[in-house]
């Protein structure tokens, strides 16, 4: 009896694309020709990944039995027992395998996958072929798509080596994205690679309950043309209907698919959808549209130059960006086609209070030119930012033209009007800490390359801002108005923003004290992220002494210092304003206000802006309490409010036996106003000023 012991090693060996830094083989056999028996062991290292195969084997009359089948693998096992015959290349047996944590395949995917699988899989030779049954299965499975407690695809395959027919199902239960649950979702095809039919149901919920039916046919004519037929059932009053016919290269051994641009089209789509499907279905985590749109669309041309006829509706339609805060309501678009553009007849919508957003435009479906299009928003004291920390009201217009490749935005927005807010109370500062790296240069070998460029187009940008005035920054007793211009350049994911805004009127409360803003300018200096800049200036007269405060810094977290003329401690300066006399004569009581005092300096201090709830609540401008510098010390509370961009009314009344003064000023241009002054202990009066800014 003949016997055969073999090893054999690799290193950096390369089959079908992957590089094996190490191989191993280990073959041992005996008997004669007719009849040879023995066991067989594969070791296989790529990275950090291992793999360990065995079988023991007997070669008998043309056919091989592999027994006690098994291959490990990233803390995964599959066994089984298969019959192979090596005349017609056909296999019979069981496979089973299973994993327990299926974290260790995120390597291999390119994404994070959790959960426990398993495989059972039935191959058995026929007539015509390969028959295969096989069944995967995946619970508690957790991955970037979402949530799922069952993933399970069922398949029988016939012929699977040439002809490939069969059946094939798969079903997920209980899955969670976000907002969207799926209780229930079924898609079951059957039919071969020429001809395939389809049907789907899903029962879930997004924002509302849902169920959802679908049918359809695949199918590739002997002719090379591609044959597709869609119903969705649950997407509105009426289902949709598509069909399409289109020219395809199709080649499955080496696989190949292409379609001929002088190819023939014929399509058709129908049907009513609720446009709440948009945001889960194109990924738009951080915003959502609803509504209802009907449409009607036929197809035709050719591939390179298709051509469409049809009409599209929305009415009643909602777009909300959570990111900005922007919301846009009563949406009505009206789209018509026109040979190979989409051209939008009408689209305006409201953006939930009095401003307006309209837009025209076209959109071209050359695919050689990459889909170029231009669109026209035009914006009527629409409010583009709602969040806690800023709002702002444009009026302009913008274009944005070119196409799916690299696309631009461009435009002059008037702003105002807008707030911006200083937080009450700063952020902790984080510790920084040291951090080591081990295993850098293995970290670095097999780090995951940078992810793919999306569908969206690169986006440029080219945008003035202007404000006449009509800009409020506002917070830590600081209450502004302001006037400049910025430009917005670069792009969407690294936008570069410069200019400047500087201070119209304003004043700066601090500590009970009022003081007179001398400078006040908010600067983007164009550094990515962007980081205005604040640098504020503002005075009050403390018995002998002028005291200065300045704001400096970063908008989110300006510094807040104390000077004076002649110059003084903090601490002494902080009693003067508080109690008017030096700090060696406050009280205790006084002493603990003067803490507080300081660490409001210091930005650890926090507080009730009653002043902005007021103004807020009887919705004006300005509102401020105001302290005569004579000797009666008369208070006033002055309330402003603008009538228009260029008119600014302010009514004065004193707390005292005065009666009520109001101001009217009118901007004849940038460097001249025209103010009016009615009531009080003044005669009504006019006068003209003229400033410029160097």
């Amino acid at each position: 009896m003949a016997k055969l012991t073999m090893e054999g090693t690799g290193h950096d060996i390369l089959m079908g694309g992957v590089n094996f830094q190490e191989i191993g083989l280990t073959l041992l056999a005996e008997g004669m020709p007719a009849r040879i028996q023995g066991n067989l062991r594969l070791e296989l290292r790529q990275a950090e990944h291992r793999l360990h195969g065995m079988t023991d084997f007997i070669l008998e009359r043309r056919n091989l039995i592999l027994s006690l089948v098994s291959v490990q693998a990233a803390g995964s096992e599959v066994r089984g027992k298969l019959v192979l015959d090596l005349d017609r290349l056909l296999a019979e047996g069981n496979l089973e395998g299973r994993c327990k944590d299926l974290s260790s395949f995120s390597v291999l995917l390119g994404r994070k996958l959790s959960g426990d699988g398993g495989l059972k899989m039935r191959l058995e030779p026929s007539g015509v072929g390969q028959n295969v049954d096989f069944q995967l299965v995946g619970t508690d499975l957790a991955t970037s798509f979402g949530y799922a407690s069952e993933v399970r695809l069922d398949a029988c395959l016939t012929d699977a080596f040439k002809t490939l027919r069969g059946t094939a199902e798969i079903q997920i239960k209980a899955f969670q994205h976000e907002e969207l649950t799926l209780s229930t979702f079924v898609l079951s095809a059957g039919g071969d690679p020429e001809h395939i039919t389809f049907t789907g149901k899903a029962v879930g919920r997004y924002k509302a309950a849902f169920e959802i039916e679908t049918q359809g046919m695949l199918g590739v004519s002997g002719e090379g043309r591609l044959h597709a037929k869609l119903t969705l059932k649950g997407l509105g009053e009426k289902p949709m209907e598509a069909r399409l016919d289109l020219p395809v290269a199709l080649s499955l051994v080496p696989f190949g698919f292409s379609l001929p641009p002088k190819g023939l089209l014929k399509g058709r789509l129908v049907g009513k959808a609720n446009l709440a499907w948009a945001g889960p279905l194109l990924a738009l985590d951080d915003q959502s549209l609803d509504g209802c749109l009907e449409l009607m669309c036929l197809l035709k041309g050719t591939v390179g130059t298709p051509e469409m006829t049809g009409r599209a509706h929305l009415e009643k339609g909602v777009y909300e960006n959570a990111r900005t805060g922007m919301i846009l309501r009563d949406l009505d678009v009206r789209l018509v086609t026109k040979g190979s553009r989409l051209i939008v007849e009408r689209a305006q919508g409201t953006d939930g209070e009095n401003g307006i957003v309209s837009l025209q435009g076209w959109v071209d479906l050359s695919l050689d030119e990459h889909f170029p299009f231009q669109l026209d928003f035009i914006l009527e004291e629409a409010t583009l930012l709602r969040l806690d920390e800023a709002t702002a009201t444009a009026e302009g217009r913008l274009t944005l033209s070119g196409s799916f490749r690299e696309a631009l935005i461009a435009g002059r927005l008037d702003i105002g009007p807008a707030e911006l807010r200083i937080p009450d109370r700063l952020p902790p500062e984080m510790t920084e800490l040291e951090v080591i790296e081990i295993d850098r240069g293995m970290q670095e070998k097999h780090k995951q390359p940078p992810p793919q460029p999306g569908l969206a187009p690169r986006l440029l940008l080219d945008v003035a801002l202007e404000s006449p005035g009509r800009v409020f920054l506002r917070g830590r007793g600081l209450d502004s108005e302001l006037a400049g211009d910025v430009r917005i350049t670069g792009s969407a994911h690294e936008p570069v923003i410069t200019g400047r805004l500087s201070v119209v009127r304003g004043y700066f409360n601090f500590l009970g004290e009022r003081f007179s803003l001398e400078k006040g300018v908010l600067s983007f200096d164009g550094r990515v992220p962007a980081a205005p800049y604040l640098d504020v200036t503002a005075e009050a007269r403390a018995g002998d002494i002028t005291a200065l405060v300045q704001l400096s810094g970063p908008a989110s977290a300006p510094e807040v210092s104390l000077t004076s003329n002649p110059a003084l401690p903090s601490d002494e300066i902080l009693a003067r304003l508080l109690f008017g006399r030096s700090v060696d004569e406050i009280t205790p009581i006084q002493a603990v206000r003067l803490a507080y005092a300081a660490s409001i300096l210091a930005g650890s201090g926090s507080g009730w802006d009653l002043m902005g709830c007021v103004r807020d609540l009887l919705g004006v401008d300005q509102l401020e309490i105001k302290q005569s510098e004579e000797e009666s010390g008369e208070v006033s509370i002055g309330v402003g409010k603008y009538l228009g961009e260029r008119v600014y009314l302010e009514v004065e009344q004193g707390l005292g036996p005065g009666g009520a003064k109001g101001t009217v000023e009118v901007e004849i241009t940038p460097n001249i106003t025209v103010e009016t002054e009615v009531g009080g202990e003044s005669d009504a009066g006019i006068g003209i000023k003229w400033k410029r800014n160097y």
